[in-house]
């Protein structure tokens, strides 16, 4: 038995490394990057499950782009988790050969990159986020809209938008559905109600 130790008592905490020693120093930097990559990864995994489905009024490019983005960011996150990860966690095998400033040099471009490429994951990820904020559903928003067409004769209408074929516009009125040429037009406005 230890002198000063109990049994039931809590295990002595090792003494913290030296404040000398670069490598303790870069892998106690290490895990705290480590532990914030892994938050990126976490929300990574986050926004790809509350992404919108089918449906949207994206364009199939931009869906594309966003998904291709993500997945690039997933994968980034996943290289920086593992270059930062063999810096907080070092494996004394082969990379233990040289000498103790060669191995912190190493160590610390290691983290250096694994830092960056951390950022390069977090760049991806935001910019297939803003894919979300592409105008959504303008043309159902302009059909079902009620406006007043002034016809170039004088005649006025009121109704909601329908579809209607390339160069007309159609509304349902209360007298039924009526279509106008664009030439025929005046003026197109929206209001309230007719």
């Amino acid at each position: 038995m230890q002198p000063g130790y109990f049994p039931g008592a809590p295990a002595p905490v090792p003494a913290p490394p030296p404040a000398d020693d670069p490598l303790a120093r870069l892998a106690a930097s290490a895990k705290g990057w480590h532990s914030i990559q892994l938050a990126v990864l976490g929300f990574i995994g986050i926004c790809g499950v509350l992404r919108t489905g089918s449906g949207s009024d994206e364009p199939a490019w931009l869906q594309w782009l966003a998904g291709l983005l993500a997945v690039g960011a997933l994968v980034l996150v996943g290289l920086a988790i593992y270059l930062v990860g063999r810096v907080a966690y070092p494996f004394y095998g082969a990379a233990a050969f040289g000498s103790a400033p060669q191995r912190a040099e190493a160590a610390s471009r290691q983290l250096r990159s694994g830092i960056r490429v951390t950022f390069l994951a977090v760049g991806a990820l935001a910019i297939a986020a803003m894919s979300a904020w592409w105008p959504s559903g303008t043309a159902a928003a302009a059909a079902g809209a009620t406006v007043a067409v002034q016809v170039a004769n004088g005649q006025r209408v009121c109704g909601t938008l329908l579809d209607a074929p390339p160069g007309t516009v159609r509304l349902e009125t209360p007298q039924g559905q009526v279509s106008i040429r664009f030439a025929d037009l005046a003026t197109i406005r929206a209001v309230d109600g007719c």
